[in-house]
């Protein structure tokens, strides 16, 4: 999965050791998809109790 460097906040491979665009030593980096995945089980779970309490009392 490819990670993003914190110095540049350019794509970076997740084995390389220095950033390919700023050349900043051992940069660090995380996941791209780290925040987003959890907004989106957590919108999904909010519209999922939404429907289920509209179905019950609607």
């Amino acid at each position: 999965m490819l990670k993003r460097c914190d110095n540049c906040n350019r794509l970076v491979p997740p084995d390389a050791r220095t950033c390919p665009t700023c050349g900043a030593p051992r940069p660090d980096i995380h996941g791209v998809f780290r925040k987003e995945v959890f907004a989106a089980v957590l919108g999904t779970a909010v519209l999922l109790l939404l429907a289920f309490c509209s179905k019950n009392y609607g």
